[in-house]
């Protein structure tokens, strides 16, 4: 396990999951820029963490439900603290829905476009959050520009058969993707 896994994992042991973005901007973008048949819908918050962004998520699409689901059995444990609905999940696990979220999970994985694929095309819609800001300091994971990000989603979408809408959040320093 290299560096960066292994301090990542005993921050999330401890059930933190820090956001080093404007968290709060990034969800006000979300409400406005999302396509109105994102709203009211069931969804899944896919590497929810601590549960912070999920249930801002929720609020701004207004969800019917959302549920969350985690690796990390102690920052799984903090989001049901939180009061949301946890599945405890292994990497690999075959989740399907209406709608599913990767809010800053992406750059997280190992093989991010085959993982992608592997979880998009079980769900109708999809929502991905990622940072765009290469210069980052404290939050693990690789560090892609807003173009490379792009081409990989652009490689997914393609591969599922589905369409895909680009929200570029500059203050935030992220970009959504909506893919239908």
């Amino acid at each position: 396990m290299n560096l960066i896994k292994t301090l990542e994992k005993i921050v999330y042991d401890y059930g933190h999951n820090f956001n080093f973005y404007d968290t709060d901007l990034a969800i006000k973008e979300l409400g406005k820029q999302a396509p109105k048949g994102l709203f009211g819908r069931n969804m899944i918050d896919i590497g929810c963490g601590d549960g912070t962004n999920t249930k801002k998520i929720k609020e701004a699409l207004k969800a019917k439900t959302i549920i969350g689901y985690e690796v990390s059995p102690t920052l799984a444990k903090t989001a049901r603290d939180r009061g949301l609905e946890i599945v405890k999940m292994n990497p690999g696990d075959k989740i399907s829905g209406e709608v599913g979220v990767l809010w800053g999970v992406v750059h997280h994985f190992d093989n991010p476009v085959e993982e992608m694929i592997g979880i998009i095309n079980n769900f109708e819609s999809f929502i991905i959050r990622e940072p765009i800001d290469r210069w980052r300091v404290f939050e693990a994971g690789k560090r892609y520009s807003e173009a490379k990000m792009t081409k990989m989603v652009e490689k997914v979408v393609t591969k599922c058969g589905k369409k895909m809408t680009k929200v570029i959040i500059d203050k935030a320093k992220s970009v959504l993707y909506f893919i239908e």
